[in-house]
């Protein structure tokens, strides 16, 4: 399946392509663990006035779609903001307005969208916990109400942007069920550590709640009935993050072949041997199936589709694989010059190999797409 972009999507790729590429992304994210936050704020604000920020925000609080059809948007941003291995808190910001806009009270929407949409304010969510696990059906950090105040308890691990976020979107478990509430990252008891990150681009923390005490009011949805919301952001997540992928093998693989026609071995440019060619053929064959997958489950989650969540397992576990194969082969195919700090395919393959891990690694969706199916 191929998602055919309407004239609003091509314009606005091609924006977006235009602003990551004027602005040297590729370039910062070598240099991102120099600069506070691990990207520039200015940027951040210009890549929002070009709407990286505001597909999930409503219009009357500073955002909208391109094309009407938020997640196919917010996909087609991912894909670029993969090619160049850009900084920022894209997909956290993304993810924290999808579920204010979606169920948060009219207070917390007018408090925190317009900031976030405009890139002046980040939000962060914080969902995995420590020792890979991202099961939305249950989670260590435990919540408790009285008197009109939650408390709260536990670590949530490999949190993105919590550095940076001034609000934190927690998942919790208590009594009455799952929920998420807003916790802003400088109350009492926040505790935020920073964590080593494979992807030189993108900022990680352990965060720990230490008796932390929040209104009842900072509750996004109802307490206790946030299964579907959550449902819901992970599948979004994925989805972003496989875009993420797809894009940055799609450089890569591109940058590949146009060297592999450029260097010149024996007489002759290295892609006329015949070895090259099936190993450069492979790997089209496996980019345009990652396409495909990608497509397929982001226009499954865009249309609330009943097999959604199918293909977004099947697609996180597919492209996973893939994209660190594809990426392997590209630094391959360069041959030493692809092993060097200076050359940028490291950075590749740091990218696609923290995306392999993030939101659950390809085995543990396995396991999980293989319960959906019964067997």
């Amino acid at each position: 399946m191929k998602l055919d972009l309407s004239n609003e999507q091509e314009l606005f790729r091609e924006t977006c392509r235009r602003f990551l590429t004027d602005s040297n992304t590729l370039g910062q994210a070598r240099h991102s663990r120099e600069t506070i936050g691990g990207y520039d704020p200015l940027w951040w604000r210009a890549g929002a006035e070009v709407g990286l920020t505001a597909m999930f925000v409503p219009e009357d609080q500073g955002g909208g779609s391109v094309s009407g059809s938020p997640v196919q948007d917010a996909v087609i941003a991912a894909e670029e903001l993969g090619r160049v291995v850009a900084p920022g808190p894209f997909h956290p910001v993304n993810i924290v307005a999808y579920a204010v806009a979606r169920s948060g009270s009219l207070a917390q929407r007018e408090q925190l969208l317009p900031g976030m949409s405009a890139g002046e304010s980040v939000g962060s969510w914080a969902f995995g916990e420590p020792r890979s696990q991202w099961n939305s059906n249950r989670f260590a950090v435990r919540g408790r109400v009285r008197n009109g105040v939650v408390t709260l308890e536990g670590t949530k691990s490999y949190v993105e942007a919590a550095d940076v976020a001034e609000v934190l979107l927690v998942a919790v478990s208590s009594r009455e069920g799952i929920s998420q509430i807003l916790v802003p990252s400088a109350s009492p008891g926040v505790r935020i550590e920073p964590q080593m990150s494979l992807d030189l681009s993108r900022r990680f923390s352990t965060v720990h709640f230490d008796n932390v005490r929040v209104p009842l009011e900072n509750v996004v949805g109802g307490w206790g009935a946030a299964d579907e919301d959550l449902q819901r952001q992970l599948q979004l997540s994925l989805v972003l993050q496989i875009a993420d992928s797809v894009g940055v093998i799609g450089h890569a693989f591109e940058r590949t072949c146009q060297y592999a026609q450029d260097r010149v071995a024996f007489g002759r440019p290295i892609a006329s041997f015949q070895a090259l060619k099936h190993r450069i053929a492979d790997m089209f064959l496996w980019l345009e199936s990652c396409r495909a997958i990608s497509d397929a489950a982001s226009g499954a989650v865009g249309d609330h589709m009943a097999d959604a969540l199918e293909l977004v397992h099947t697609a996180k576990v597919f492209v996973s694989y893939r994209a660190v194969d594809i990426v392997q082969e590209c630094i391959q195919i360069h041959g030493g010059i692809g092993l060097t700090w200076e050359h940028d395919m490291h950075l590749f393959l740091r990218r696609v190999g923290m995306n392999r891990v993030l939101y659950g690694t390809p085995e543990q969706h396995e396991r999980q797409l293989c319960e959906l199916l019964g067997v």
